[in-house]
């Protein structure tokens, strides 16, 4: 004999371990796409290093620096928020039958996942921008 309780559990265990799954590897690939956002601003970052010295050099604000970095940040997230959404209705479609408790074009999912999206960027953003901003202008002009 078991309760009511126990049977819905036993019988909702492979529902919840296909969630707790999912969610899982949702969380992999948002930390995996953080690092790799981050790894592609720094290394444009890097590979301007000078222009941005020689910007501060000539009296450009080390904010301006930064706010451009984190501008071009967000223009790729944009960008990638553009061709997701699309793709994303096109395969809630396919996908509806997974989906429990959320319709496949639930206002509210399309909403949420791009401010995660844009979020993600703003963090992989900071760092490199940060270091854009620290250039030194002098060891800039020396280089050029």
């Amino acid at each position: 004999m078991v309760t009511m309780t126990q049977y819905i559990d036993y019988s909702a265990a492979a529902y919840r371990a296909t969630a707790l799954l999912a969610g899982t590897l949702a969380f992999v690939g948002l930390v995996l796409t953080t690092l790799g956002v981050y790894g592609v601003i720094a290394y444009r970052t890097a590979r301007r290093a000078r222009e941005f010295g020689v910007r501060i050099a000539l009296g450009g604000a080390r904010g301006q620096v930064l706010l451009l970095v984190l501008k071009e940040a967000m223009q790729s997230g944009v960008l990638g928020i553009a061709l997701g959404i699309p793709i994303a209705l096109t395969i809630t479609k396919w996908l509806s039958a997974l989906l429990f408790g959320v319709g496949p074009w639930d206002p509210r999912v399309f909403l949420v996942a791009p401010a995660v999206v844009i979020a993600a960027v703003c963090f992989a953003a900071v760092l490199p921008a940060w270091r854009a901003m620290r250039v030194d202008p002098a060891s800039s002009l020396r280089s050029v």
